[in-house]
């Protein structure tokens, strides 16, 4: 994986907040990774026929439509954070130049 879930040193949180976008990348590389980790174990752990069980590619489709939603749900958040920093950011810059000009 390219960053390891137990990263202690906290190199995998020192890139900027406003980087989102370069995120998504990785975030998309590492739920691909474990997809197929957990792929492997599933079909270790599985019986290769059971039909009253759910199928494989079915948990799989779940897993990657609930990563989906979850990526989706960050964007939405990330759009609305850089918003509300945009808004705060020109109230700042308009107190301030009230002040200076008053």
């Amino acid at each position: 994986m390219a960053l390891e879930a137990n990263d202690t040193d906290g190199s995998a949180h020192d890139h900027d907040e406003g980087d989102g976008s370069k995120d998504i990348p990785v975030i998309r590389e590492q739920t691909f990774e474990s997809l197929q980790i957990l792929r492997n174990l599933l079909s270790l752990l599985m019986p290769k026929e059971d039909d009253d069980g759910p199928k494989l590619v079915d948990l799989l489709a779940a897993l990657v439509a609930q990563q989906r939603d979850i990526l989706g749900g960050i964007r939405r958040l990330q759009t609305d954070m850089n918003a509300l920093f945009d808004r705060q950011d020109g109230k700042i810059g308009a107190e301030t130049q009230s002040k200076s000009t008053g």
